[in-house]
């Protein structure tokens, strides 16, 4: 659980470093000043997917292959369709003699639905010798998952108007989502190495998942987080070192039924059950009495000093010219947050008066083959009126949710969720045709 708590205040703190570097770049000069912003002025990001599309010819080449198998009699249906939205909005709301206040909005969603349904030469459910040929039919396998998550975001950040550093942050976030996973003679086998047999059995599966997480957090940073070493060179290293007091809530529920009882079992783990006190589901959150070096007490997060000096690492690796298809011809100085290995880069402009885009370096990621096509997944700028409407549309489909029942699910690990279905059905499939010896 404590793993959980962990990446989720992980994946908003890098939200709210989006939101907190968001100041006005630097002039196309080797140095740069501490940037002025006004009221009103605001900046956008954004994309959505057709996960059917994109994932069109990987599908055609996974039942090309299939077919190609001995065992595989007919590829009845192999299908994923739905789509992935992500909007970020940042506007300057309030400028005083001695403070910037900036807000950003940032929603996203997810709605999928992944099919597999295969016919093929299997063993017919019994117990077999190792010495023997199973006896063997036709056995249709098929698995149908479908998802529908959103997540929405608000962090206002105040700097100081002279340094720009980060005074405080505040961050209020709301996950909804739900998840079902229905399955039909899915092979299972059982090995008795003693009596030199295996039983092979088939399972059916009816999981739905439902999950709600509402989050705030307050944090302020002594001294200011120093996002930014004015006036900046290229090639200037420099370091934010500060301490965080931070405080919040966590409140909603986590609830799967139709688990496999082994499945539960490993969840509900000794060391999980004497850590948070829960032993089933639903797991509230208000119910867990530690996070760790963390105090939480009955769904608040009360107020924690980081007990030494962080040290964030920052760098202006380059500046170049691109042509944005959002701004035209700018010119963007890249900035690498982090250590020399982080995968974080922002690209700031100073004709945009704002960062132009910002990208994650996936080979620094070291994710698995297949996640991604390209060394750099870049975010690019989009109209504010674009973002504004979509993450207003988002918004309100969350809200209405609430109001129908309040509850959704699980399975929520976008961007890369999309991926994450397709080998589910797929390992199902594979499990079903090549994994179930035949003698």
């Amino acid at each position: 659980m404590k793993k959980i708590f962990g990446a989720l205040f992980s994946a908003l703190l890098f939200m709210f470093l989006l939101s907190a570097m968001a100041v006005p770049a630097f002039a196309s000069t080797p140095t740069a000043e501490a940037p002025e912003w006004s009221v009103g002025d605001r900046w956008a990001f954004g994309a959505d997917t057709d996960v059917g599309a994109e994932f069109d010819e990987i599908l055609t080449n996974l039942t090309n292959m299939l077919e190609m198998a001995d065992e595989v009699d007919e590829v009845n249906e192999m299908s994923l369709s739905g789509g992935t939205e992500f909007w970020m909005l940042f506007e300057v709301t309030e400028v005083t003699a001695d403070e910037y206040v900036m807000e950003m909005d940032m929603a996203t969603s997810v709605a999928l639905d992944a099919t597999v349904s295969i016919t093929a030469d299997l063993p017919v459910a019994g117990t077999y010798n190792y010495s023997d040929d199973p006896v063997t039919a036709l056995i249709t396998v098929d698995a149908d998952v479908g998802v529908d998550a959103t997540l929405v975001v608000n962090v206002e950040v105040t700097y100081d108007k002279d340094t720009m550093a980060v005074k405080t942050v505040a961050i209020d976030a709301t996950i909804r989502a739900e998840a079902d996973f229905v399955a039909n003679n899915i092979p299972q086998s059982d090995d008795d190495w003693m009596n030199m047999t295996e039983t092979i059995s088939y399972e059916d599966y009816d999981v739905h998942g439902e999950l709600q997480v509402n989050f705030d957090m307050a944090l302020e940073f002594d001294p200011g987080l120093n996002l930014y070493d004015f006036p900046l060179s290229l090639d200037e290293v420099w370091w934010s070192n500060f301490t965080a007091t931070f405080s919040g809530h966590l409140t909603g529920f986590l609830d799967i039924q139709g688990l496999p009882e082994e499945m539960e079992e490993n969840i509900f783990s000794e060391e999980f059950v004497n850590q948070t006190g829960i032993s089933e589901f639903p797991i509230v959150f208000e119910d867990i009495g530690d996070m760790g070096a963390i105090p939480f007490d009955n769904g608040v997060i009360e107020e924690f000093v980081t007990p030494e000096t962080l040290d964030m690492r920052m760098r202006c690796t380059d500046y170049f010219m691109v042509n944005d298809t959002f701004h035209g011809e700018i010119g963007v100085y890249e900035i690498q947050v982090g250590s020399g290995d982080s995968p974080l880069f922002i690209y700031y402009s100073d004709e945009v008066g704002f960062m132009a885009s910002f990208a994650l370096d996936t080979e620094e990621m070291d994710l698995p083959e297949g996640i991604v096509t390209a060394d750099m997944t870049t975010m690019a700028a989009v109209d504010p009126d674009v973002a504004e409407d979509n993450i207003a549309e988002i918004s309100d489909r969350q809200a209405a949710v609430d109001e129908d029942s309040g509850m959704l699910g699980f399975f929520t690990d976008a961007p890369y969720l999309g991926i994450i279905l397709v080998a589910v059905i797929v390992v199902v499939v594979v499990a079903a045709v090549f994994l179930i010896r035949k003698k």
